[in-house]
């Protein structure tokens, strides 16, 4: 007796939907677990990743008085000469 060839419908026992959202579900799972990994056995660096260097802290320091000035003084001047000598006539 030889084994009868089956139909491509008898294999599958559900839904490939079903089966893609299976595979997806365990490609997430597979992530996780390996994310879960290097962080237990990664390296153990002790410095903290927020931490800021002096010369970004200087630099943040010399953007922020900039914004103050800007803020206290205009943002810049006129940009061209002004002339001043027609304003009593009322024009423009």
């Amino acid at each position: 007796m030889s084994p009868q060839p089956r139909s491509e419908q008898d294999m599958l026992s559900i839904p490939p939907t079903l089966l893609v959202l299976v595979v997806m579900a365990g490609g997430g799972f597979l992530v996780l677990m390996c994310a879960a990994f290097h962080r237990f056995l990664g390296t153990n660096d002790q410095r903290d990743p927020q931490a800021r260097t002096p010369e970004q802290d200087g630099y943040m320091r010399e953007v922020r008085q900039r914004s103050y000035n800007d803020l206290a003084y205009g943002r810049r001047g006129p940009r061209g000469d002004v002339d001043v000598s027609g304003q009593g006539s009322g024009r423009f």
